[in-house]
């Protein structure tokens, strides 16, 4: 259902009860333990004509705050999670895409993880508008979401989009 919070969508795909699911990648190993393991594949989002299909990256951003009493250890912390050792276990053991070429292209996560296949891997990533956003992210990701939901109802994209852009344009002035 386009009505569904992102745990439930999940939860019934899970269960069989959905056709598609559009996720985070995390999804994909919570379902490797239900009842759909090994009964579902994963693709890049549909595109039409020249434009290519992307896929948005972000939530894992680390810094160290100006504030920390311990700066290097935090900053010695932060260069271990972004370490190739690091992100070969999370990608393993929780589905994160990895942001290093060489780990996406390990045997070991690829075994674990196979949508990272070269057709989905390639894809293009950007980053999530947080940048742009600011403080008004939420209000931001509301506006794509709901346009989203519009287009998965059956209203046209040509129609849904402009006004998407507007809002949001509006919403970063």
């Amino acid at each position: 259902m386009s009505t569904y919070q992102e745990t439930e969508s999940l939860n019934a795909f899970d269960a069989g009860d959905a056709a598609f699911l559009r996720n985070w990648p995390y999804a994909y190993s919570v379902s490797q333990t239900s009842k759909i393991k090994g009964k579902f594949g994963v693709t890049v989002l549909p595109h039409t004509g020249k434009n290519k299909s992307v896929a948005t990256i972000g939530g894992w951003e680390l810094g160290v705050s100006k504030y920390s009493k311990h700066k290097g250890a935090a900053t010695e912390w932060i260069r271990y999670l972004a370490s190739p050792a690091s992100e070969k276990f999370t990608a393993i053991f929780s589905s994160n895409p990895p942001t290093i070429a060489s780990v996406a292209k390990n045997k070991a996560v690829v075994k674990v993880n196979p949508w990272l296949k070269p057709k989905i891997a390639k894809v293009a990533r950007v980053g999530r508008p947080s940048r742009f956003l600011r403080a008004k992210y939420q209000q931001g990701s509301t506006i794509i979401f709901q346009g989203m939901n519009q287009i998965e109802n059956g209203q046209d994209a040509k129609n849904v989009l402009p006004g998407v852009a507007a809002r949001l344009k509006q919403l970063i002035k």
